[in-house]
């Protein structure tokens, strides 16, 4: 069987200016990165029963890593499975490749979906927290942001007041 993994595995990627990885070999040795080297704050954590594991993120906080299982990378999914206490977890990003000669709207809103699977264990809940650096170039730059639900699935949006 043929085993690929890249130097560097895309969370984030939709254009130059959002563009978010993992540059190790598992997602909580360190903070992810922007392209261009600058690292981005962004944690993940999942509770079973009293225990609470870190799936994603630097090592700061005094939370057990989740043993990381293993990774796929394809053309627009990076896809991490972990083991925390008696539950799995699994965690997608997918950037959708559109195809940009057709739909002009779409081509102009850079989305990143980020998916939860958790099986093996009752009471568990997951926490996934993107700071909102991550929409900015420069650190003073202010940030607004929104929040909006639908049937399964909550979004939020982020990014300087200055974008239009």
């Amino acid at each position: 069987a043929f085993s690929f993994r890249p130097p560097c595995t895309p969370l984030d990627v939709a254009s130059p200016y959002q563009s978010t990885w993992s540059c190790t070999d598992n997602l909580t040795d360190a903070a992810p990165v922007h392209w261009t080297g600058d690292e981005l704050d962004w944690v993940g954590l999942v509770r079973v029963g009293d225990a609470v594991y870190r799936w994603l993120g630097a090592p700061v906080l005094e939370i057990a890593a989740a043993r990381q299982i293993s990774v796929e990378v394809l053309p627009t999914l990076s896809r991490y499975v972990f083991q925390a206490g008696s539950a799995t977890l699994t965690v997608e990003f997918l950037t959708p490749a559109i195809d940009h000669d057709k739909d002009y709207v779409w081509a102009t809103c850079p989305v990143t979906t980020v998916s939860f699977k958790l099986e093996g264990s009752p009471s568990a809940e997951v926490y996934f927290d993107m700071s909102a650096a991550t929409a900015t170039q420069k650190d003073d730059e202010e940030v607004t942001w929104s929040r909006d639900a639908g049937p399964g699935i909550e979004v939020i949006r982020a990014g300087t007041t200055a974008q239009k």
